[in-house]
Protein backbone atom coordinates (compact mmCIF):
# COMPACT_ATOMS: atom_id res chain seq x y z
CA UNK A 1 0.00 0.00 0.00
CA UNK A 2 1.04 3.37 -0.94
CA UNK A 3 2.42 5.52 2.13
CA UNK A 4 0.00 8.32 1.50
CA UNK A 5 -2.70 6.02 1.27
CA UNK A 6 -1.60 4.25 4.39
CA UNK A 7 -0.99 7.16 6.59
CA UNK A 8 -4.24 8.50 5.56
CA UNK A 9 -6.24 6.18 6.98
CA UNK A 10 -6.68 6.78 10.67
CA UNK A 11 -6.98 10.89 9.66
CA UNK A 12 -10.09 9.82 7.28
CA UNK A 13 -11.29 7.14 9.83
CA UNK A 14 -11.35 9.91 12.47
CA UNK A 15 -12.97 12.46 10.25
CA UNK A 16 -15.83 9.91 9.45
CA UNK A 17 -16.08 9.09 13.71
CA UNK A 18 -17.00 13.01 13.88
CA UNK A 19 -19.27 13.10 11.04
CA UNK A 20 -21.43 9.29 11.66
CA UNK A 21 -20.30 9.10 15.90
CA UNK A 22 -22.11 11.89 17.61
CA UNK A 23 -24.89 9.99 19.37
CA UNK A 24 -25.79 6.39 19.86
CA UNK A 25 -28.68 7.60 17.92
CA UNK A 26 -27.26 6.97 14.85
CA UNK A 27 -27.26 3.37 14.85
CA UNK A 28 -26.49 2.48 11.35
CA UNK A 29 -23.58 5.37 11.05
CA UNK A 30 -22.04 3.95 14.56
CA UNK A 31 -22.64 0.34 12.77
CA UNK A 32 -20.84 1.45 9.85
CA UNK A 33 -18.86 2.75 11.79
CA UNK A 34 -17.97 -0.56 13.74
CA UNK A 35 -17.57 -2.81 10.50
CA UNK A 36 -15.03 -0.25 9.35
CA UNK A 37 -12.98 -0.13 12.51
CA UNK A 38 -12.81 -4.12 12.92
CA UNK A 39 -10.91 -3.61 9.65
CA UNK A 40 -8.48 -1.19 10.85
CA UNK A 41 -7.73 -3.19 13.74
CA UNK A 42 -6.95 -6.20 11.75
CA UNK A 43 -5.07 -4.29 9.81
CA UNK A 44 -2.77 -2.84 12.66
CA UNK A 45 -2.84 -6.31 14.64
CA UNK A 46 -1.98 -8.31 11.76
CA UNK A 47 0.43 -6.15 9.77
CA UNK A 48 3.74 -7.15 8.34
CA UNK A 49 5.62 -4.98 9.94
CA UNK A 50 4.49 -3.49 13.37
CA UNK A 51 6.28 -0.57 14.60
CA UNK A 52 8.07 -1.31 18.32
CA UNK A 53 5.97 0.41 20.70
CA UNK A 54 7.52 2.53 23.56
CA UNK A 55 7.47 1.88 27.18
CA UNK A 56 4.09 4.29 27.44
CA UNK A 57 2.64 3.16 24.19
CA UNK A 58 2.78 -0.79 25.91
CA UNK A 59 1.30 0.68 29.21
CA UNK A 60 -1.46 2.56 27.13
CA UNK A 61 -2.30 -0.61 25.22
CA UNK A 62 -2.70 -2.55 28.36
CA UNK A 63 -5.03 -0.05 30.14
CA UNK A 64 -7.13 -0.74 26.75
CA UNK A 65 -6.96 -4.46 26.94
CA UNK A 66 -7.73 -3.95 30.70
CA UNK A 67 -11.01 -2.13 30.14
CA UNK A 68 -12.24 -5.04 27.51
CA UNK A 69 -10.77 -7.87 29.97
CA UNK A 70 -12.72 -5.93 32.70
CA UNK A 71 -15.77 -6.04 31.16
CA UNK A 72 -15.46 -9.68 29.56
CA UNK A 73 -15.40 -10.74 33.79
CA UNK A 74 -18.47 -9.50 34.53
CA UNK A 75 -20.07 -11.29 32.01
CA UNK A 76 -18.54 -14.88 33.26
CA UNK A 77 -21.61 -16.93 35.04
CA UNK A 78 -21.24 -17.27 38.66
CA UNK A 79 -22.81 -19.98 41.35
CA UNK A 80 -25.43 -18.94 43.27
CA UNK A 81 -23.33 -19.25 46.56
CA UNK A 82 -21.17 -16.32 45.29
CA UNK A 83 -22.93 -14.35 43.13
CA UNK A 84 -25.75 -14.21 46.15
CA UNK A 85 -22.44 -13.15 48.42
CA UNK A 86 -22.34 -9.89 46.19
CA UNK A 87 -23.10 -6.39 47.64
CA UNK A 88 -26.35 -5.28 46.35
CA UNK A 89 -28.02 -8.38 44.86
CA UNK A 90 -30.48 -8.43 47.36
CA UNK A 91 -33.05 -7.53 44.87
CA UNK A 92 -32.45 -10.04 42.86
CA UNK A 93 -31.96 -12.91 45.44
CA UNK A 94 -35.90 -11.85 46.60
CA UNK A 95 -37.10 -11.56 43.03
CA UNK A 96 -36.41 -15.43 42.10
CA UNK A 97 -37.92 -16.68 45.29
CA UNK A 98 -41.04 -14.82 44.63
CA UNK A 99 -41.43 -16.38 41.95
CA UNK A 100 -41.06 -19.59 43.06
CA UNK A 101 -37.82 -20.51 41.12
CA UNK A 102 -34.53 -22.08 41.95
CA UNK A 103 -31.67 -19.09 42.06
CA UNK A 104 -29.52 -19.49 38.72
CA UNK A 105 -25.98 -19.31 37.67
CA UNK A 106 -25.73 -15.09 37.11
CA UNK A 107 -22.75 -12.83 36.34
CA UNK A 108 -21.38 -10.33 38.22
CA UNK A 109 -23.28 -7.89 35.93
CA UNK A 110 -26.53 -7.10 36.94
CA UNK A 111 -27.69 -6.57 33.44
CA UNK A 112 -25.29 -8.88 31.54
CA UNK A 113 -26.90 -8.24 27.81
CA UNK A 114 -26.46 -3.89 28.56
CA UNK A 115 -22.69 -5.11 29.59
CA UNK A 116 -22.22 -6.82 26.25
CA UNK A 117 -23.41 -4.26 23.94
CA UNK A 118 -21.03 -1.97 26.01
CA UNK A 119 -18.13 -3.74 23.59
CA UNK A 120 -19.03 -2.79 19.92
CA UNK A 121 -18.77 0.57 20.70
CA UNK A 122 -15.15 0.42 21.90
CA UNK A 123 -14.51 -0.91 18.51
CA UNK A 124 -13.71 3.12 16.34
CA UNK A 125 -11.35 4.38 19.19
CA UNK A 126 -9.35 0.70 19.73
CA UNK A 127 -8.56 0.85 16.02
CA UNK A 128 -7.53 3.90 16.53
CA UNK A 129 -4.99 3.07 19.13
CA UNK A 130 -4.05 0.34 17.31
CA UNK A 131 -3.10 1.58 13.88
CA UNK A 132 -1.22 4.46 16.07
CA UNK A 133 0.34 2.21 18.49
CA UNK A 134 0.83 -0.46 16.74
CA UNK A 135 0.78 0.00 12.88
CA UNK A 136 2.44 3.48 13.30
CA UNK A 137 0.64 4.59 9.91
CA UNK A 138 -0.11 8.16 10.83
CA UNK A 139 0.61 11.73 10.56
CA UNK A 140 0.42 14.06 13.16
CA UNK A 141 -0.62 17.26 11.46
CA UNK A 142 -3.10 15.03 9.09
CA UNK A 143 -4.71 13.89 12.85
CA UNK A 144 -4.94 17.49 13.79
CA UNK A 145 -6.17 18.92 10.47
CA UNK A 146 -9.21 16.45 10.42
CA UNK A 147 -10.37 17.30 13.89
CA UNK A 148 -10.05 21.10 13.04
CA UNK A 149 -11.85 20.35 9.73
CA UNK A 150 -14.32 18.16 11.60
CA UNK A 151 -15.02 21.29 14.16
CA UNK A 152 -15.37 23.78 11.19
CA UNK A 153 -17.96 21.83 9.48
CA UNK A 154 -19.95 20.87 12.86
CA UNK A 155 -20.06 24.84 13.30
CA UNK A 156 -21.51 25.17 10.12
CA UNK A 157 -24.08 23.00 10.68
CA UNK A 158 -24.70 24.02 14.07
CA UNK A 159 -25.00 27.96 12.75
CA UNK A 160 -27.58 26.61 10.88
CA UNK A 161 -29.74 24.60 13.35
CA UNK A 162 -29.29 27.48 15.57
CA UNK A 163 -30.79 29.83 13.37
CA UNK A 164 -33.65 27.93 11.42
CA UNK A 165 -35.00 24.82 14.24
CA UNK A 166 -34.09 22.40 12.00
CA UNK A 167 -31.31 20.21 10.26
CA UNK A 168 -30.89 18.15 13.62
CA UNK A 169 -29.64 14.62 12.80
CA UNK A 170 -31.28 12.96 16.09
CA UNK A 171 -34.30 12.91 17.14
CA UNK A 172 -33.63 13.85 19.85
CA UNK A 173 -31.68 16.94 20.39
CA UNK A 174 -30.71 19.91 22.29
CA UNK A 175 -33.37 22.05 19.98
CA UNK A 176 -32.62 25.70 20.23
CA UNK A 177 -28.87 25.12 20.56
CA UNK A 178 -26.02 24.49 17.81
CA UNK A 179 -25.63 20.75 17.88
CA UNK A 180 -23.48 20.29 14.75
CA UNK A 181 -23.12 16.33 14.30
CA UNK A 182 -23.44 15.55 17.96
CA UNK A 183 -27.19 15.37 19.18
CA UNK A 184 -26.28 17.61 22.34
CA UNK A 185 -24.54 20.74 22.60
CA UNK A 186 -22.30 20.16 25.37
CA UNK A 187 -20.22 17.65 23.05
CA UNK A 188 -20.05 19.98 20.23
CA UNK A 189 -18.62 22.39 22.62
CA UNK A 190 -15.94 20.15 23.71
CA UNK A 191 -14.96 18.97 19.92
CA UNK A 192 -14.48 22.92 19.80
CA UNK A 193 -12.36 23.09 22.46
CA UNK A 194 -10.00 19.90 21.51
CA UNK A 195 -10.12 21.83 18.11
CA UNK A 196 -8.56 25.16 19.32
CA UNK A 197 -5.50 22.89 21.05
CA UNK A 198 -4.95 21.58 17.26
CA UNK A 199 -5.44 24.56 15.43
CA UNK A 200 -2.69 25.67 17.43
CA UNK A 201 -0.08 23.40 16.78
CA UNK A 202 -0.94 22.88 13.16
CA UNK A 203 -0.19 27.09 12.91
CA UNK A 204 2.48 27.31 15.45
CA UNK A 205 4.75 26.68 12.94
CA UNK A 206 3.61 29.29 10.33
CA UNK A 207 4.60 29.32 7.26
CA UNK A 208 8.10 27.90 6.14
CA UNK A 209 10.37 28.67 8.76
CA UNK A 210 8.84 32.12 9.81
CA UNK A 211 7.27 31.25 13.09
CA UNK A 212 5.77 34.59 13.92
CA UNK A 213 3.03 34.27 11.29
CA UNK A 214 1.80 31.20 12.61
CA UNK A 215 -0.38 33.79 15.35
CA UNK A 216 -2.11 35.12 12.01
CA UNK A 217 -3.55 32.33 10.55
CA UNK A 218 -4.82 30.98 13.87
CA UNK A 219 -6.80 33.97 14.45
CA UNK A 220 -9.58 33.57 11.40
CA UNK A 221 -10.54 29.73 12.58
CA UNK A 222 -9.78 30.79 15.99
CA UNK A 223 -12.74 33.01 16.27
CA UNK A 224 -15.12 30.68 14.16
CA UNK A 225 -13.92 28.26 16.63
CA UNK A 226 -15.14 30.96 19.46
CA UNK A 227 -18.12 31.48 18.32
CA UNK A 228 -19.01 28.54 17.40
CA UNK A 229 -18.60 27.61 21.21
CA UNK A 230 -20.98 30.73 22.09
CA UNK A 231 -23.60 28.70 19.73
CA UNK A 232 -23.30 25.52 21.67
CA UNK A 233 -24.24 26.84 24.85
CA UNK A 234 -22.33 24.48 26.72
CA UNK A 235 -21.83 25.97 30.18
CA UNK A 236 -18.39 23.29 30.62
CA UNK A 237 -17.19 24.30 27.52
CA UNK A 238 -17.16 27.82 28.47
CA UNK A 239 -15.72 27.58 31.21
CA UNK A 240 -12.68 25.65 30.06
CA UNK A 241 -12.22 27.92 26.78
CA UNK A 242 -9.96 30.82 28.54
CA UNK A 243 -7.41 27.73 30.31
CA UNK A 244 -7.65 25.68 26.70
CA UNK A 245 -7.08 29.06 25.06
CA UNK A 246 -3.93 30.17 27.12
CA UNK A 247 -2.40 26.51 27.32
CA UNK A 248 -2.81 26.44 23.26
CA UNK A 249 -1.26 30.24 23.55
CA UNK A 250 2.55 28.13 24.64
CA UNK A 251 2.31 26.19 22.03
CA UNK A 252 3.93 29.20 20.10
CA UNK A 253 6.86 28.67 21.82
CA UNK A 254 8.56 31.34 24.61
CA UNK A 255 8.75 34.42 22.07
CA UNK A 256 5.28 34.60 21.83
CA UNK A 257 4.49 33.85 25.66
CA UNK A 258 6.61 36.90 26.44
CA UNK A 259 4.55 39.02 24.46
CA UNK A 260 1.95 40.13 27.61
CA UNK A 261 0.03 42.21 25.10
CA UNK A 262 -0.51 39.22 22.62
CA UNK A 263 -1.77 37.03 25.59
CA UNK A 264 -3.72 39.52 27.47
CA UNK A 265 -5.89 39.90 23.81
CA UNK A 266 -6.63 36.33 23.09
CA UNK A 267 -7.64 36.10 26.65
CA UNK A 268 -9.85 39.07 26.78
CA UNK A 269 -11.07 37.97 23.54
CA UNK A 270 -11.96 34.98 24.59
CA UNK A 271 -13.16 36.10 27.93
CA UNK A 272 -15.87 38.39 26.20
CA UNK A 273 -16.86 35.48 23.66
CA UNK A 274 -17.11 33.15 26.69
CA UNK A 275 -19.37 35.48 28.52
CA UNK A 276 -21.62 36.33 25.30
CA UNK A 277 -22.06 32.78 25.27
CA UNK A 278 -23.19 32.37 28.96
CA UNK A 279 -25.59 34.90 28.62
CA UNK A 280 -27.12 32.94 25.66
CA UNK A 281 -27.39 30.44 28.06
CA UNK A 282 -31.51 28.92 28.13
CA UNK A 283 -32.61 28.50 31.81
CA UNK A 284 -31.22 25.77 33.56
CA UNK A 285 -34.37 24.29 34.09
CA UNK A 286 -34.66 23.84 30.24
CA UNK A 287 -35.45 20.04 29.29
CA UNK A 288 -34.01 20.31 25.94
CA UNK A 289 -30.87 21.14 27.32
CA UNK A 290 -28.00 19.72 29.67
CA UNK A 291 -29.52 18.55 33.26
CA UNK A 292 -29.87 21.93 35.85
CA UNK A 293 -27.43 21.95 38.40
CA UNK A 294 -29.30 21.20 40.83
CA UNK A 295 -30.84 18.35 38.87
CA UNK A 296 -27.15 16.92 38.88
CA UNK A 297 -26.56 17.43 42.32
CA UNK A 298 -29.45 15.35 43.10
CA UNK A 299 -28.10 12.76 40.65
CA UNK A 300 -25.08 12.76 42.13
CA UNK A 301 -26.34 12.64 45.36
CA UNK A 302 -28.48 9.14 44.13
CA UNK A 303 -25.66 7.35 42.76
CA UNK A 304 -23.83 7.80 45.59
CA UNK A 305 -26.22 5.72 47.20
CA UNK A 306 -26.00 3.35 44.41
CA UNK A 307 -22.40 3.04 44.35
CA UNK A 308 -22.54 2.25 48.70
CA UNK A 309 -24.79 -0.49 47.99
CA UNK A 310 -22.97 -2.42 45.60
CA UNK A 311 -19.30 -1.36 46.14
CA UNK A 312 -16.95 -2.90 45.61
CA UNK A 313 -18.27 -5.49 43.08
CA UNK A 314 -19.68 -3.14 40.85
CA UNK A 315 -23.36 -3.61 39.38
CA UNK A 316 -21.79 -4.55 35.52
CA UNK A 317 -20.88 -2.10 32.32
CA UNK A 318 -24.13 -0.65 31.43
CA UNK A 319 -25.99 -1.05 34.25
CA UNK A 320 -26.62 2.90 35.11
CA UNK A 321 -30.09 3.49 34.23
CA UNK A 322 -31.43 0.14 35.72
CA UNK A 323 -29.69 0.62 38.72
CA UNK A 324 -30.29 4.63 39.29
CA UNK A 325 -34.01 3.47 38.31
CA UNK A 326 -33.90 1.66 41.40
CA UNK A 327 -32.68 4.32 44.24
CA UNK A 328 -34.68 7.05 42.44
CA UNK A 329 -37.01 8.48 44.86
CA UNK A 330 -40.53 9.44 43.41
CA UNK A 331 -40.42 12.91 44.76
CA UNK A 332 -37.18 13.48 43.10
CA UNK A 333 -38.12 12.82 39.75
CA UNK A 334 -36.83 15.24 36.97
CA UNK A 335 -39.00 14.85 34.80
CA UNK A 336 -36.83 13.38 32.36
CA UNK A 337 -35.31 10.00 31.74
CA UNK A 338 -31.77 9.56 33.45
CA UNK A 339 -29.52 7.51 31.31
CA UNK A 340 -26.15 8.64 32.61
CA UNK A 341 -24.46 10.18 35.86
CA UNK A 342 -23.42 13.20 34.39
CA UNK A 343 -20.51 12.71 36.03
CA UNK A 344 -18.20 9.54 34.04
CA UNK A 345 -16.22 9.14 37.49
CA UNK A 346 -18.82 8.64 39.66
CA UNK A 347 -20.46 5.94 36.30
CA UNK A 348 -17.47 4.11 36.41
CA UNK A 349 -17.28 3.59 40.24
CA UNK A 350 -20.56 2.30 40.17
CA UNK A 351 -20.70 -0.24 36.95
CA UNK A 352 -16.81 -0.97 37.72
CA UNK A 353 -16.61 -0.93 41.40
CA UNK A 354 -12.58 -0.91 42.71
CA UNK A 355 -11.18 -2.77 39.57
CA UNK A 356 -12.63 0.35 37.25
CA UNK A 357 -11.26 2.67 39.70
CA UNK A 358 -7.95 0.98 40.00
CA UNK A 359 -7.94 0.78 36.52
CA UNK A 360 -9.12 4.67 36.28
CA UNK A 361 -6.16 5.75 38.97
CA UNK A 362 -3.89 3.81 36.55
CA UNK A 363 -4.69 5.77 33.66
CA UNK A 364 -4.83 9.28 35.01
CA UNK A 365 -1.31 8.46 36.66
CA UNK A 366 -0.20 7.51 33.08
CA UNK A 367 -1.55 10.73 31.39
CA UNK A 368 -0.05 12.98 34.09
CA UNK A 369 3.27 11.37 33.63
CA UNK A 370 3.22 11.29 30.15
CA UNK A 371 1.93 15.16 29.97
CA UNK A 372 4.56 16.25 32.47
CA UNK A 373 7.31 14.48 30.45
CA UNK A 374 6.26 16.06 27.39
CA UNK A 375 5.75 19.68 28.52
CA UNK A 376 9.13 19.66 29.58
CA UNK A 377 10.88 17.74 26.61
CA UNK A 378 12.02 20.49 24.36
CA UNK A 379 11.87 17.80 21.54
CA UNK A 380 8.25 17.19 22.26
CA UNK A 381 6.43 18.42 19.20
CA UNK A 382 3.65 20.71 18.94
CA UNK A 383 0.61 18.07 18.02
CA UNK A 384 2.09 15.78 21.24
CA UNK A 385 1.89 18.92 23.12
CA UNK A 386 -2.01 19.85 21.32
CA UNK A 387 -2.97 16.30 22.40
CA UNK A 388 -2.44 16.76 25.88
CA UNK A 389 -4.56 19.78 26.24
CA UNK A 390 -7.38 17.96 23.93
CA UNK A 391 -7.71 15.27 26.40
CA UNK A 392 -7.52 17.21 29.44
CA UNK A 393 -10.49 19.14 28.62
CA UNK A 394 -12.51 15.94 27.51
CA UNK A 395 -11.21 14.56 30.94
CA UNK A 396 -12.51 17.80 32.23
CA UNK A 397 -15.69 17.64 30.63
CA UNK A 398 -16.42 14.12 31.94
CA UNK A 399 -16.87 15.50 35.72
CA UNK A 400 -19.88 17.35 34.57
CA UNK A 401 -20.80 15.12 32.00
CA UNK A 402 -20.27 12.12 29.77
CA UNK A 403 -18.49 13.06 26.36
CA UNK A 404 -16.24 10.09 25.79
CA UNK A 405 -19.29 7.90 25.52
CA UNK A 406 -19.83 8.58 21.92
CA UNK A 407 -17.76 7.17 19.53
CA UNK A 408 -16.69 10.71 17.99
CA UNK A 409 -15.26 12.22 20.72
CA UNK A 410 -14.08 8.88 22.43
CA UNK A 411 -11.94 8.33 18.76
CA UNK A 412 -10.63 11.86 19.59
CA UNK A 413 -9.53 10.96 22.88
CA UNK A 414 -8.11 7.57 21.39
CA UNK A 415 -5.66 10.00 18.88
CA UNK A 416 -5.24 11.90 21.75
CA UNK A 417 -3.78 9.83 24.06
CA UNK A 418 -1.73 7.79 21.26
CA UNK A 419 -0.15 10.78 20.69
CA UNK A 420 0.58 11.06 23.86
CA UNK A 421 2.51 7.89 23.99
CA UNK A 422 4.03 7.94 20.79
CA UNK A 423 4.90 11.91 20.22
CA UNK A 424 6.26 12.87 17.44
CA UNK A 425 9.31 14.77 17.12
CA UNK A 426 10.26 18.04 14.26
CA UNK A 427 12.99 17.31 12.62
CA UNK A 428 15.23 19.45 11.05
CA UNK A 429 16.70 18.74 7.44
CA UNK A 430 19.98 20.29 7.07
CA UNK A 431 21.17 21.02 3.88
CA UNK A 432 24.52 22.52 3.31
CA UNK A 433 25.17 24.59 0.10
CA UNK A 434 29.21 24.08 0.79
CA UNK A 435 30.75 22.58 -2.39
CA UNK A 436 33.71 20.62 -1.95
CA UNK A 437 36.88 22.09 -2.19
CA UNK A 438 39.13 21.84 -5.57
CA UNK A 439 42.27 21.78 -5.17
CA UNK A 440 45.37 23.05 -7.54
CA UNK A 441 48.25 21.34 -8.04
CA UNK A 442 51.23 22.82 -9.75
CA UNK A 443 53.93 20.25 -11.09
Amino acid sequence: MNQRVRHAVVPCYLLLCLFLGGSAQGVWGNLVLQLVGVGILAWALWADDPVSPSRSARQLGWTAAGSILLILLQLIPLPPAVWTLLPGRAPAVTGFRLLGEPLPWLPLSLTPYDSLSCLPPLIPPLAILAAMLRGGVYRSSWLAAAIVLGALASILLGAMQATTGYYYLYPYSSLGSATGFFANGNFLGTLLLTAVAYLAALTSRGRGDDRRGGPLLAIGPLLVLLVGLALSRSLAALLLTLPVVLASVLLFGTALVRSSKWVAWVAAGAAVLALAGYTRLPALTDPNNAVSSASRATIYRTTGEAIAEVFPAGSGAGSFARVYALHEQPAAFQGAYVNHAHNDYLEIALEFGLPGLALLAWFLWWWVGRAIAIWRSPASSAYARAASIASAAILAHSLVDFPARNAALASVLAASVALMAEPRRWSARVVSDERPARHLTLS
